[in-house]
Formats: C-alpha cells, structure tokens, sequence
C-alpha cells in the first residue's frame, strides 16, 4: 500500500468566531478543555459532585492570584439543573435564583439556551447534575450536545460566544449511547461492574488492546478517589489521564 501526495491534502485552516478564544476570560490549564460537553460518571461517594464543584470554586491562591487551576471566574453565565439541588452549596456559587432549577425537561433546556441567546455573546456552561433518568427520555439533548457550538451565538451582538455543557451520572453506560457519542470529555471513576467497564474499553478506549486497557483503568483506579479522565478526540498522547496526569504509553 502506497500514499501517492496530492498538494490539495494541505488543507488550510480557515478561524471563524465559533473558534475564537478572544472573548474568554483566560485560557484553561492542560488537559482542561476550553469549551466542549463533559460526563462526570461515578457511583455516589466517588468524588464526581466534588470534581465539578472544585472546577468552578477553587479560587487561586494568595500567593499566586494569577495562577488560575480550574475554572473559577471562567464562565460568564452558569446554570445548575440538578434533581439533588437540595445537595448542591449553591451558597458557594452566588448563583440568582433563576439560575438554579431542581428538575430537568427539554423544555427547561430549550429555555435556558434561548435566554442565553438573547443577551450578550458569553461563555456559558449548563451543569446537569444527577438527571440521567430524564436525559434518557430527553428529545433534544443529542441535538444539543452535537450543535452546542452554535447554539447561544447571538448575530445581533458583538463577540463570540461560547457553550459548555457538563452532564453528572452514577453509571457510564446509563446514559443513552447516542448522548455518550457527542461528549467530548469524559472523568469516570471505579466501576466493578462488567458491562459498564467493557462499555467504557469499547467505547473510549478502542486504540489499546484489552489488558493495556485494564492496565490503564487500574492504575486510575487505585488511587483514593481517583479518576480516567479522557479527551475522546484526541490521539493517544494526549488521550488519557489520571486524574489530570498524563499516561504516557
């Protein structure tokens, strides 16, 4: 087999606003992504709850007020739907009322997303935390997810605008598999169960062959609270962590 070059394969690349990183309030630390659809999958007591929670509060220290981890003063406009709202500390997150909402519906969904339009072009993230029972029967998330880039982009305003949206769940393969194959990030923790570990290997980690998968899980697994954490479009170099540490192969 042979490759014969064609100078047309040099394909250049064109930036439009939905690239644009100009707008953002700084640029996340590798491998955090700048924008995209996170799934936070992990039975209760996992740490999944305290990983999204550190990402949006953990402030810089005093000693280094520039040196900004995660994603604290990231997002210009936040939204929680969660069905455990009662656990949230919502009283860390200074969110308005109408930011919060203890039940998920497509049309919630449909809501926030048009009230986002509507205003400025922001970077925005949607949190839907512990919904996975109703994200199942949702008739407009698997769009949402697949266009989320363009979904919130108002032509009337100045600006880029940008759209994240994080989904929390205690089992990976509990959500429908046309929702799991538009994430583009995922952190799962420890799972026992079979069918879920083999859902995770045949999904996400089809580029190793079985035991360099197992070999891979364990060793995210056998720290305490420890988590794969997977960029699902990138090659394996920059593919798999644990926690955020790179696994080098």
């Amino acid at each position: 087999m042979k490759i014969i070059k064609n100078e047309l394969s040099e394909i250049p690349l064109i930036e439009t606003n939905v690239d644009s990183d100009k707008e953002l309030a700084f640029i996340p630390k590798y491998p955090l992504p700048k924008r995209g659809s996170l799934y936070l999958s992990g039975a209760p007591g996992s740490g999944k709850s305290s990983l999204w929670y550190a990402l949006l509060l953990s402030k810089p220290t005093k000693k280094n007020k520039t040196n900004r981890k995660y994603y604290n003063k990231y997002f210009d406009h936040i939204e929680v739907i969660s069905n455990s709202l009662s656990t949230v500390p919502l009283d860390k997150f200074h969110l308005p009322e109408e930011q919060t909402h203890g039940k998920y519906s497509d049309e919630l969904l449909l809501n926030i997303i048009e009230k986002i339009k509507l205003g400025k072009n922001l970077n925005a993230l949607i949190v839907l935390d512990d919904c996975i029972r109703d994200l199942t029967k949702s008739k407009v998330l698997c769009s949402l997810l697949q266009n989320r880039r363009h979904l919130t982009q108002n032509s009337a305003e100045k600006g880029c605008a940008n759209l994240s949206i994080w989904i929390t769940g205690q089992k990976f393969n509990l959500l429908p598999l046309v929702l799991r194959t538009s994430i583009s990030h995922c952190a799962i923790w420890k799972s026992t169960n079979s069918q879920e570990q083999k859902a995770i290997k045949s999904e996400l980690m089809s580029d190793l062959d079985n035991d360099t998968a197992d070999e891979v899980l364990n060793l995210c697994w056998k720290r305490n609270y420890g988590f794969i954490f997977i960029n699902v479009n990138a090659q394996r170099g920059d593919r798999y962590f644990s926690n955020f540490d790179k696994i080098e192969m």
